[in-house]
């Protein structure tokens, strides 16, 4: 491995404050966990886990992820994305 993983990268994740959509499959077994981390890193972002999805969620259920990613998209421009709200991190 020449790249750091997802959880080296846990310090950079904290500081980013741009919205953020992670997306997995329920049956993706290796990035559930990956993508649970990048959900409570992340302080602006959420996470869609798809059910009976794996790897490939586009392609497997095309018409679901568009609509929650034009959700998402819709959230943005309307600049109704926001932060998690800190009381609900737990340390």
């Amino acid at each position: 491995m020449k790249r750091p993983t997802i959880y080296q990268l846990g310090k950079s994740l904290r500081r980013m404050k741009v919205p953020l959509f992670v997306v997995s499959g329920d049956e993706d077994d290796n990035c559930v966990a990956p993508a649970v981390f990048m959900k409570q890193a992340c302080p602006a972002a959420r996470l869609w886990i798809c059910p009976a999805a794996g790897h490939t969620i586009n392609t497997e259920e095309p018409d679901l992820v568009n609509r929650m990613l034009g959700d998402f998209l819709a959230l943005v421009d309307a600049g109704r994305w926001r932060a998690r709200d800190p009381r609900s991190v737990v340390k």
